[in-house]
């Protein structure tokens, strides 16, 4: 009896050590997940030698901040995830108005991984995106990415 209880306990214990483990806060949890989506590289950034993808996490509103996630990989290998050579910087531009938005929050989640959040849409119309990349004050690269709200 003793025999079948310990195989049981052991064949329980061997099950719970292969689920995912719970040390992560949900959205922590959830930036990692997509870090480790499928890696598909929409951009390429010759100067930074990287390629990059733009991952909503809240879709865009006129009335809600939104968020998303940019995921930086090497061009030569678009597994490898890599930080970008210079200064990130995120802008949200209206042209159509000549003014932008308020500054949006850029962190670092891991290696090649920002999340861009406090993003304010403040109203609806053609915006971009300005994803800038600096030394100093000098302007390396820049790509835009046009959204309409």
């Amino acid at each position: 009896m003793f025999g079948k209880f310990l195989i049981l306990a052991l064949a329980v214990l061997a099950l719970a050590a292969c689920a995912k483990p719970n040390y992560l806060s949900p959205q922590t949890q959830e930036l990692a997940d997509v870090a480790e989506s499928p890696k598909a590289c929409s951009q390429q950034l010759v100067s930074q030698q990287r390629c990059y993808s733009l991952v909503w996490q809240n879709v865009p509103q006129e009335s809600q901040a939104a968020s998303f996630v940019l995921n930086f990989y090497s061009l030569f290998d678009s597994g490898l995830p890599l930080d970008p050579l210079d200064t990130l910087t995120v802008t949200l531009w209206m042209p159509s108005m000549g003014h932008g938005s308020s500054p949006v929050r850029l962190k670092k989640i891991s290696d090649g991984v920002f999340l861009v959040d406090r993003v304010f849409f403040i109203m609806p119309g053609e915006w971009e995106i300005l994803i800038r990349f600096k030394k100093g004050e000098e302007l390396i690269e820049q790509v835009v990415q046009k959204i309409t709200i």
